[in-house]
């Protein structure tokens, strides 16, 4: 409960919440490099289930991982 309410004072956010929003600022790092997968990205990240990392790349930035990479130019 304590760390709860300590990452809420932090960040606004609760900690699995601000671990995903770390993990998926991450993967658009990682997603600009040409020589990683969507896969690698995933798992670099800590997805062990590619499917499920794009359900939540999408949730959270509204598109599919390759689509974002490729509206950068990087793809």
């Amino acid at each position: 409960t304590r760390l709860f309410q300590l990452c809420r004072q932090m960040y606004g956010m609760g900690p699995a919440e601000r671990i995903r929003t770390l993990r998926i600022a991450r993967a658009k790092e990682l997603l600009q490099r040409q020589d990683m997968t969507v896969a690698e990205v995933g798992a670099a990240c800590g997805y062990s289930d590619v499917s499920y990392f794009i359900a939540v790349f999408v949730k959270d930035v509204g598109v599919p991982p390759g689509r974002w990479r490729r509206e950068r130019g990087r793809g």
